[in-house]
């Protein structure tokens, strides 16, 4: 199933109307979404919702919404903030006006996601099972298919069920072949990079990273892969081309979700001492961590205050040391599980009663 086939219908009957400035953002919102647009994002919602409610669209309203939610939660990495945003809009679709709007699937996507960001750890279980009852409604024709299966699968893997990943990555790969032959996306493609990262497989997530490509997936599509680039030539030994695939930090600081794979490559260039270990490095570490908690997004901010206290041991910064630890320990109880949170704090304390 064509899930934009209706917009297909929905914009030039807009034209038709008159009602050329909505039908313009509905155009537009999707590619300035994806390109990091976030300016123009923020602009153009607020007077499309407005538009959409003059006219009363409930279709056009979900599809803004949930594009403004793409923006937020899967782009900006917002995380506790847009749950509230998230549940409106899926008891919205819910309703017997707009429970037929294709765009209705996508908001489970925007859960997952919204869970994720707040605890990826404690929020598995959830996530896995509202992406399974998605998938028992669609199949492998529909063009959200492959989003609600990364929502599945990356769940999967933050329980840390990395074997089983790879083979379900393998049979939807199959489905969604015999679905649509024609096609030539690569679905899944990064959450198979990411997959055999994490069962050490460094030279075959390298090989296949190379193979990535995706048209519609804009620059924030382009950011992530140099990243993941990045960060596996640093695990190949190779720093010196890791470094070159390393983004500077006013790039990523208003695109939160590639700041998680930012901070993994500056810990292992700063541990490796191609970059400086110093206390600019530990500023950007500073403001990520403690954006992170503004926005609610618990675990993210404590395992990279984590990765942050690690780099001040090293550097021998007791007072930083105890900063980063009275922010982990603030953390530790909001957590919606352990997940071996605590351990890791007993560890870092130890290590600083060493210095």
């Amino acid at each position: 199933m064509d899930i934009w086939a209706w917009m297909y219908t929905a914009y030039p009957e807009l034209i038709e109307q008159g009602h050329n400035r909505l039908a313009s953002i509905i155009n537009d919102l999707p590619s300035l979404v994806l390109d990091d647009e976030i300016a123009k994002v923020d602009a153009l919602v607020p007077e499309a919702l407005a538009l959409c409610k003059q006219q009363k669209n409930p279709w056009i309203e979900i599809f803004i919404r949930h594009w403004n939610l793409q923006s937020r939660v899967l782009c900006r990495g917002e995380g506790e903030g847009q749950l509230q945003e998230v549940i409106s809009l899926l008891d919205y679709a819910s309703q017997e006006t707009t429970k037929d709007c294709p765009q209705s699937i996508c908001i489970v996507q925007d859960l997952s996601i919204c869970y994720a960001h707040i605890d990826y750890i404690g929020y598995a279980d959830e996530r896995l099972a509202v992406s399974q009852e998605t998938l028992s409604r669609i199949d492998p024709s529909w063009n959200c298919y492959p989003c609600i299966v990364s929502e599945f699968l990356n769940a999967k893997s933050d329980k840390k069920l990395y074997q089983e990943v790879l083979e379900e990555i393998q049979y939807h790969k199959k489905q969604m072949k015999l679905a649509n032959p024609s096609s030539t996306e690569q679905k899944l493609i990064l959450r198979e990079v990411l997959t055999l990262e994490s069962l050490k497989r460094y030279q075959d997530a390298f090989d296949l990273l190379k193979t990535a490509n995706n048209p519609n997936g804009g620059m924030y599509f382009k950011n992530e892969c140099k990243l993941i680039r990045g960060r596996l030539y640093a695990r190949l030994g190779d720093y010196n081309n890791a470094l070159k695939n390393l983004l500077p930090f006013n790039k990523i600081f208003s695109v939160l979700s590639l700041a998680p794979n930012w901070c993994d490559l500056c810990y292992m260039l700063a541990k490796a001492e191609i970059i400086n270990n110093d206390e600019s490095l530990n500023h950007s570490f500073e403001q990520l961590c403690q954006k992170w908690l503004d926005l609610g997004c618990l675990r993210v901010s404590f395992e990279n205050t984590v990765l942050q206290t690690k780099l001040a041991i090293k550097r021998q910064q007791t007072d930083t040391v105890k900063g980063c630890l009275k922010r982990l320990n603030f953390i530790l109880p909001k957590l919606k599980i352990d997940g071996g949170a605590a351990e890791k704090i007993a560890k870092l304390e130890d290590e600083l009663a060493l210095i």
